[in-house]
């Protein structure tokens, strides 16, 4: 960074890209979105944040050229962990106001948990627990949301929270009409949003809709009369991102490996409230293209999203040894085939020369993923025990898990990750490696427990899969003989 850029944090600003990425996993799309950067691009000095459970990573670039053609990378969808992607305006420490949100949190969970306690004894009829009186924190907050229209004074945490959001904005109409010029929108019509993709900061009296009104009213002071609103498929689209973390910047060259992901060997958890508080001015970037290898619109979107698939993947070469032996990797619970195509993308991409094996109860979901994508080998098979594969013919499997939820039930679940994990011992090489993702967390640790002596633990990472906790494990193919 220069030193005309040090000096005005607005110029420096406007040189950031925000990418809203997988939560939980934003190392390692830290390490996706470099590795693919450094294919196009030429050697730079860069400036990267990427805090876990974010649902971020920021990139800082040198100068607006390198900017300009990152942003032309990213809109022909080459940067596969990625949702999408905003020009950063200006990043807002919020840790002056996050203690007395997370006092109010607190007692708001102290009062609902003894109200639940009354519920049970029979001492508070249904009528009156639907509603919890806090006092000093406001009249009426409700414990859901089927009333959103309910007027309610904001407490004073929120009150200032919300100040703080709007002075953001005010503060910050130069670089907004720097980012214009760069944009240059085809027409004149904007929208306000708020954004808490990591839904981390839980809110009791102000709702979503209700601040991103007062936002665009903050975004009018600047704009001209031409300027109308328009909240479906904007030209501008201002919005305010909230992270549960600080932004910690740190250096990186393209052009050089990024530094491997740390994997401990027990998940971190993820705080109830966070520990710090970043606020995002960003401008929404027009939706990228659609990769090649990801199934087209028309066929509707895979349960898995491509962009979580895409990092499962990343993950095995990161852990598997140099030179390993077989090439050929399995996803034994593939259904549309988001992990097995990811797969094959990555490794057409670095030359790693893997093959990819699709597996699955349901022949459908199977053919159709094999008719888009006619490199894939499909295995149907009736059970876990009865995968047609010979051993030891695998380098590995990477798979998302049924969680006993929409597929299978708790009690299937049971039964049938013990018999996953020994099948795997018996398919997969010494050395080779296992990655796999399930919301069901007790029932796959009581499995990697029961095929101890097949499979070490590598680590484990809690992520956020639509706001829901899920779990990945990395496991390794012992030395033991089965």
């Amino acid at each position: 960074m220069t030193e005309d850029h040090a000096d005005n944090p607005s110029l420096s600003n406007i040189l950031t890209l925000a990418f809203h990425v997988p939560t939980g996993l934003e190392d390692y799309a830290l390490v996706s979105i470099l590795t693919q950067l450094a294919l196009v691009l030429p050697q730079a000095d860069l400036q990267v944040a990427a805090a876990l459970s974010s649902s971020h990573v920021l990139i800082r670039f040198p100068n607006e050229p390198l900017l300009r053609q990152t942003i032309q990378v990213c809109s022909s969808g080459a940067l596969w962990a990625v949702y999408d992607a905003f020009i950063c305006l200006a990043e807002l420490s919020l840790e002056d106001v996050r203690p007395a949100l997370e006092e109010e949190f607190w007692t708001m969970q102290r009062i609902i948990g003894g109200r639940a306690k009354e519920k049970q004894k029979g001492k508070v009829g249904t009528k009156q627990s639907d509603d919890v009186h806090v006092q000093g924190l406001g009249d009426v907050v409700r414990e859901t949301d089927t009333h959103e229209d309910y007027a309610e004074p904001p407490t004073p945490g929120e009150e200032r929270f919300m100040s703080s959001l709007l002075n953001l904005i005010t503060s910050h109409f130069l670089p907004l009409d720097h980012a214009l010029q760069l944009l240059q929108p085809p027409e004149l019509s904007f929208r306000a949003t708020f954004s808490n993709p990591s839904r981390l900061l839980p809110l009791s009296t102000l709702h979503k809709r209700n601040i991103e009104r007062d936002l665009g009213e903050a975004v009018t002071q600047h704009l001209t009369r031409e300027w109308k609103v328009k909240l479906v498929d904007p030209a501008l689209d201002v919005q305010v991102r909230l992270l549960p973390s600080s932004v910690d910047w740190r250096a990186h060259t393209l052009g050089t490996p990024p530094p491997v992901p740390v994997l401990e060997p027990e998940a971190p958890q993820i705080p109830a409230f966070p520990k710090r508080l970043t606020a995002l001015l960003a401008i929404a970037l027009p939706a990228a293209a659609v990769p090649p290898h990801r199934l087209p619109h028309l066929i509707g979107t895979t349960p898995l999203s491509p962009p979580i698939a895409h990092l499962l993947a990343l993950m095995h070469p990161v852990f598997s040894p140099p030179n390993a032996g077989s090439p050929i990797l399995l996803d034994p619970c593939a259904g549309l085939g988001s992990i097995p195509r990811e797969i094959l993308a990555l490794s057409s991409q670095r030359d790693l020369g893997l093959q990819v094996l699709a597996g699955d109860i349901s022949l459908p979901s199977l053919l159709l993923s094999q008719q888009c994508t006619p490199a894939l080998c499909a295995l149907q098979y009736n059970g876990a025990h009865r995968l047609p594969l010979r051993s030891p013919l695998l380098g590995g499997f990477i798979t998302d898990l049924p969680w006993g939820t929409r597929h299978l039930s708790a009690r299937q679940i049971a039964a049938f990750y013990p018999a996953l994990v020994r099948r795997m011992a018996d398919v997969v090489e010494r050395d080779g490696v296992g990655v796999l993702m399930s919301a069901a967390r007790g029932a796959l640790e009581g499995a990697l427990k029961q095929g101890g002596r097949w499979w070490e633990k590598v680590g484990c990472r809690e992520v956020k899969v639509g706001g829901r906790a899920v779990w990945v494990w990395v496991i390794r193919r012992t030395t033991t003989a089965t």
